[in-house]
């Protein structure tokens, strides 16, 4: 199902309409650096974070930006220059990086698992965590019925870093010009890709980047059995989620919860859209009936 909803995201989200969006008009204009500060310090505030969260700004990071937890109590959000940021998703990178993985680990240290989480044999949450932050990052856009929520972004780490196993760097950079037309940006999405990599000649890669569109469906798939606000209450799986909220032993009590949540009807709305508009729902029944009829014909 994957590889047929990466497909459908990057031609669907590709193009000018995509361009226009993420890019272009519907973006709206690159703000400056003291636009971006006031929009994290607002962010952060609006959450009363200001004692275990600050940002700052760097330059030749892999990432635009990235939570950073360092050996003191306060963490930083690591923004890089230069700024590529839009009017109107820089709330969405910021629902991203600051309202889904820092609050998850923020809430985490008031659960019974937190520092051990062996005694309750949880699982590994990383790619439910960046699926959840993808989702969280196309909130806003969801919502507008004048815009598509393309998970293009997603898709497209997902298939370079697919690419990126069967071609050397100069091939992956050439190949990704059908999908990202941008020099600096098909660039940045190669280096992504084939970081840590000696032989940049060599058909192989880091393909760590593939959570984003693989956590996204699968939460997506478990959309209507999940309750998102005890999800947001740690670092746990859509698995473990489920299993240890019928346990009852997952705390919100005085938990961390951002704007996107106050409202869960227009969170699940939200999240609704998002699957119809990238056709998840009907890539997810085809890949089923797939594997019943297999199922059927080796039987046993």
């Amino acid at each position: 199902a994957e590889d047929g909803i990466r497909d459908f995201c990057l031609s669907r989200g590709l193009g000018d309409v995509y361009k226009r969006q993420v890019h272009g008009e519907q973006g709206g204009r690159l703000i400056t650096m003291e636009e971006t500060s006031n929009y994290f310090r607002d962010y952060i505030r609006s959450l009363e974070l200001e004692e275990h969260l600050t940002f700052e700004f760097a330059e030749n990071t892999v990432a635009p930006t990235c939570v950073s937890h360092g050996t003191d109590s306060k963490s930083r959000v690591i923004i890089g220059l230069p700024l590529h940021y839009r009017e109107k998703r820089i709330v969405g990178v910021m629902n991203h990086e600051i309202g889904t993985h820092f609050i998850r680990k923020f809430n985490d240290k008031n659960q019974p698992w937190f520092k051990n989480r062996r005694k309750l044999q949880m699982k590994a949450f990383i790619c439910d965590e960046e699926g959840l932050a993808a989702l969280n990052q196309l909130y806003d856009v969801a919502l507008d019925e004048t815009q598509k929520p393309y998970m293009f972004n997603a898709a497209l780490h997902y298939y370079s870093a697919y690419m990126a196993s069967v071609m050397s760097f100069q091939e992956l950079y050439d190949d990704l010009k059908k999908y990202v037309a941008n020099d600096e940006k098909r660039w940045k999405e190669c280096v992504r890709v084939k970081r840590g990599i000696q032989d940049t000649t060599e058909p192989t890669g880091m393909y760590k980047d593939q959570v984003y569109l693989k956590g996204s469906v699968e939460i997506l798939k478990s959309r209507k059995k999940i309750d998102f606000l005890s999800f947001h209450a740690g670092k746990m799986s859509v698995q473990d989620h489920l299993r240890l909220k019928k346990l009852g032993m997952i705390n919100v009590e005085g938990i961390k919860t951002p704007y996107f949540l106050q409202d869960m009807g227009k969170y699940l709305q939200a999240l609704d859209r998002i699957a119809q508009v990238n056709g998840i729902d009907q890539y997810v029944e085809r890949s089923e009936k797939k594997l019943k009829k297999k199922a059927a014909k080796n039987p046993g």
